[in-house]
């Protein structure tokens, strides 16, 4: 008996749409200010929708935005939540994808998808941006586009990292819009090499980094930066920064900053002369041979972290335990109060990355561990480390 294929566009995706803009469109205006202008797709089309990554919410936006249902990637660990992950799937049907690098399986849904007729949605920088900055987009996207022979929509999403950086525990009110800036058919692409229209991608999906001309309003600006930022800027100390309301300091030495409304940072001190989230973490990329070099036991050690396995199989997380999480120069380890350990060669993962906020993946040949720690976590500073005893240099943190 022939195995039935799975069709990916299906009559409930329409009435999710119309739902999902009932509900989401007045509550991101409420909630963020959110702006956009209605646009129509030909429905005869299929279509490849690109854009630019900065915020959690951004396939909400596109999917308010667009009179078309569209089928987004997505990465792994958004399968493995259980019943949720079940009702995501039924509804809004996503397409699973790994972390980090290529998966063959997603391309082979995104071009089913398109034979059928429909639109794929995909943020080919991968993750959203930690200081506002595009991140990088990998020439392979321009590849899957003329592959699956589908007209490309181009669009931005500007102001996104203002409301709801990835590192922050809340939202702010300000300036967030969502707008197609191209359309390209698949007969004008057909005669552009993969570089220019990789070109072409860039080009149009970079937004301005900050500072901004706008305000974004919150009496929690500064919350949660720690898991983001872990040396201080003046006296260098490792995990020393805590965040409160607008502001934050420094434990080791005293320093106080303050977050702005306009995404800048402001000191007590002024020889401290970073302004951005860029030039911070530009600065710890400096000092990393240093921090991972000059240590005693551990290179960083927390407390508090559960630590939970991810099986696709069953979709599902099985919680491992709950306690410490420490790197050391060749192995990250998990030291549970239950007694259970488990070490991790550097050898041996192949993706580290964080979520958002103080969520960590660590993927190994073997299995896919997803940690979140307690308030202060900071996943940034472990994945920077680990990159850099792995011998990658100062690779880009996605």
């Amino acid at each position: 008996m022939k195995k039935k294929t799975k069709k990916w566009c299906r009559k409930r995706d329409w009435i999710t749409l119309i739902i999902v803009k009932i509900i989401m469109i007045p509550y991101f205006f409420i909630k963020m200010g959110f702006r956009f202008r209605r646009t129509k797709l030909r429905m005869d089309r299929p279509y490849l929708i690109l854009c630019n990554h900065q915020t959690f919410w951004d396939p909400g936006f596109l999917t308010m935005m667009y009179n078309r249902p569209i089928h987004f990637m997505a990465t792994d660990n958004l399968f493995t939540n259980g019943f949720s992950s079940k009702l995501l799937t039924f509804f809004f049907g996503p397409i699973p994808k790994r972390k980090q690098g290529g998966d063959i399986q997603a391309i082979r849904a995104a071009l089913k998808i398109a034979a059928e007729g429909g639109c794929v949605g995909i943020f080919p920088e991968g993750s959203t941006t930690y200081d506002g900055r595009p991140t990088s987009i990998d020439i392979g996207v321009a590849q899957l586009v003329k592959r699956m022979k589908a007209d490309l929509a181009l669009c931005n999403i500007e102001g996104g990292y203002g409301c709801d950086p990835r590192w922050a525990a809340k939202t702010r009110w300000g300036y967030l819009t969502c707008r197609q800036v191209q359309v390209l058919t698949a007969e004008e692409m057909a005669s552009m090499t993969d570089e220019e229209l990789h070109e072409i991608i860039v080009e149009k999906l970079t937004v301005s980094p900050p500072p901004s001309e706008y305000r974004y309003r919150s009496k929690h600006r500064a919350e949660s930066i720690e898991s983001a930022v872990y040396i201080c800027p003046r006296c260098g100390a490792v995990s020393t920064i805590v965040s409160s309301g607008t502001g934050f300091r420094c434990t080791a030495c005293g320093l106080t900053g303050t977050y702005n409304e306009d995404l800048t940072f402001s000191f007590d001190d002024s020889s401290v002369k970073i302004r951005l989230m860029s030039e911070w973490l530009e600065l710890q990329k400096q000092r990393i041979e240093k921090t991972v070099t000059e240590y005693d036991q551990y290179i960083f050690e927390d407390d508090g972290v559960r630590f939970t396995i991810s099986d696709r199989s069953i979709g599902k997380r099985m919680i491992l335990g709950i306690g410490y999480l420490r790197l050391d120069e060749s192995a990250v380890s998990f030291s549970m109060q239950n007694g259970t350990e488990r070490t991790l060669e550097l050898s041996n993962i192949e993706i580290i990355s964080p979520v958002s906020g103080r969520k960590l993946i660590i993927a190994t040949r073997e299995n896919t561990y997803f940690l979140i720690g307690g308030k202060g976590f900071n996943p940034y500073k472990y994945t920077q480390a680990v990159y850099y005893l792995k011998g990658e240099g100062l690779r880009e943190v996605k």
